[in-house]
């Protein structure tokens, strides 16, 4: 079961960039598809590697309210001509590091028939950064985390669902969200608004898209912040605050055939340097690039 979670939560990195306003959309229909390249996602944690892939499938389904593209779902409460309103879930991107981590170790890169020493070996840019939040955070002879080990520190996926207003105009797209979380993993919320800008010409689509995210103290401080048994008993000495991030990236792509188009996906997302506090985080940015081919059903 946790082989096939996590190759669910790999492909959902690059979503919904490989994916969204690159492909056409037949309403009241299931699509898939399967996207072959090379792919990476950098992660902030501290001492965990990267993730590569070459694989990602994706299935989506857009009905008259209800649409699903993997685990982002979402129903329509109101549409007008130029703006409408939607109920939405997607799984919080905090967790998925936590999940994530040790994928490429796992091996199912040799399950969907790849040899992971093609393309996984030395990763420069692992090791742990400087943190530039750490001043007067943990002392140099402070207690070390119990299991010596930042890879053993664990945290649950978080599903967060809430409402949307989308706004469509001249000049670009814009999207409001405000989220919770639902499944009772920590309680807390995120905020999301999102610019998004399509261009078509012929058989070229590209995107471009900008945004910035808030998230509460009760999802900062369950996902990055330390238990007592984590530092030997002894109490965390921080409290982390709301933080806001933001992201940028672009999207683009050549349709060949009605069913074979040429890809390529880059997204850069920067963290509130005031996570920096936390000694699970290396850095205070990640971000995921892709190129490849798609193959749509």
């Amino acid at each position: 079961m946790k082989f096939l979670v996590q190759i669910i939560l790999l492909t959902l990195c690059w979503l919904p960039g490989v994916q969204g306003a690159t492909q056409h959309v037949d309403s009241n229909k299931w699509q898939f598809s399967l996207s072959a390249g090379q792919g990476l996602l950098t992660t902030p944690l501290a001492g965990r590697a990267d993730l590569k892939g070459n694989l990602l499938p994706t299935v989506s389904y857009y009905g008259e309210r209800f649409y699903l593209e993997n685990s982002y779902i979402g129903y329509s409460l109101l549409e007008q001509e130029n703006w409408y309103i939607d109920l939405v879930g997607s799984l919080n991107e905090d967790g998925m590091f936590f999940e994530l981590d040790g994928t490429n170790k796992f091996g199912w890169w040799d399950a969907l028939g790849f040899h992971r020493t093609s393309f996984i070996g030395d990763q420069p840019g692992l090791e742990v950064q400087p943190s530039r939040g750490s001043f007067g955070t943990f002392p140099a002879n402070d207690e070390p985390i119990a299991s010596n080990s930042y890879q053993d520190i664990k945290r649950n996926l978080s599903y967060m669902g809430g409402i949307s207003l989308n706004w469509l105009t001249d000049f670009f797209d814009i999207r409001l969200s405000a989220l919770k979380d639902v499944s009772g993993v920590h309680h807390g919320q995120e905020h999301h608004l999102t610019i998004r800008k399509n261009y078509q010409f012929e058989q070229w689509s590209w995107q471009f898209r900008a945004g910035l995210t808030y998230k509460d103290h009760k999802l900062n401080n369950y996902y990055y912040n330390l238990r007592p048994e984590e530092v030997n008993q002894m109490q965390p000495q921080f409290k982390l605050s709301g933080t806001w991030h933001y992201f940028y990236g672009i999207t683009l792509s050549y349709q060949l055939t009605p069913e074979w188009a040429l890809l390529a996906y880059w997204q850069r997302n920067v963290l509130d340097d005031a996570l920096l506090q936390s000694r699970l985080l290396a850095r205070d940015y990640y971000y995921g690039r892709f190129v490849g081919v798609r193959y749509s059903f």
